[in-house]
């Protein structure tokens, strides 16, 4: 981690700026001084399996009036099986599909719905970044690199 020296005279503007300029190493807080992190997500081939399972059931939940899926309805027997997608899901690995817009998460409920970028993203019409920045559980950059659905899916590049 970086120790910011001089961090006690510095602004909260200053200390902002600097923290978003080490969060991809790491750093020390100036504010707080609690370590700052910030995680690489990847798009793989867990999550490319999870957001095909949203675009399989999106069918049936766009019939009702109702387009958001219980994440627990997606997983139903198929984890006993070893199923990628309901493994995956059980996992939690869907929570994540929101940082790339694909997926929007329900207010109030554990609920998830595919967008239409998800659906772009997987019918093969758009790509996206191959991976992100996230601290905090918010998106807060994208590194270099797009990636398809397809190549996502086989596993990468």
């Amino acid at each position: 981690m970086i120790e910011i020296p001089g961090a006690a005279d510095m602004t909260i503007r200053e200390a902002k700026r600097h923290l978003a300029y080490h969060l991809k190493e790491g750093v020390v807080c100036p504010c707080c001084n609690r370590n700052a992190r910030a995680r690489v997500e990847r798009m793989d081939k867990a999550k490319a399996a999870v957001l095909e399972a949203f675009y399989r059931k999106r069918g049936s939940a766009l019939k009702g009036t109702n387009p958001w899926l219980e994440s627990k309805s997606l997983i139903g027997d198929e984890i006993h099986t070893g199923d990628i997608a309901a493994v995956n899901i059980a996992r939690g690995v869907h929570g994540k599909l929101v940082h790339w817009r694909l997926l929007d998460k329900h207010p109030e409920r554990k609920a998830y719905r595919i967008t239409k970028k998800g659906i772009m993203f997987f019918e093969g019409h758009m790509a996206v970044f191959e991976c992100l920045l996230v601290y905090n559980n918010l998106r807060v950059g994208n590194l270099d690199g797009k990636i398809t659905f397809e190549k996502a899916i086989e596993g990468g590049k």
